[in-house]
């Protein structure tokens, strides 16, 4: 479901670089975490994610191709 959200901001003209901030960044001021979420730095809650593809050429396809997860410090790599 998350996925189909970020599609459409993508959908309504957003580059790539602002559909990822409008997901992050902008999604921890909104719930007014902005220090904690959308961030990398110690004591936030910074889940990394590495894609494959090239996300300005196919941000739906990459979105898709999920290579390695990072939570809570532990990685989990897809397959």
């Amino acid at each position: 479901m998350a996925k189909q959200a970020i599609w459409g901001y993508a959908d309504s003209g957003l580059s790539p670089e602002e559909v990822l901030q409008t997901a992050t960044i902008n999604a921890g001021t909104a719930l007014g975490m902005k220090d904690q979420l959308g961030v990398l730095k110690e004591n936030s809650f910074a889940d990394i994610v590495v894609f494959d593809g090239d996300m300005q050429k196919d941000i739906k396809k990459s979105l898709f191709a999920v290579r390695m997860v990072m939570k809570n410090g532990k990685i989990e790599v897809m397959e």
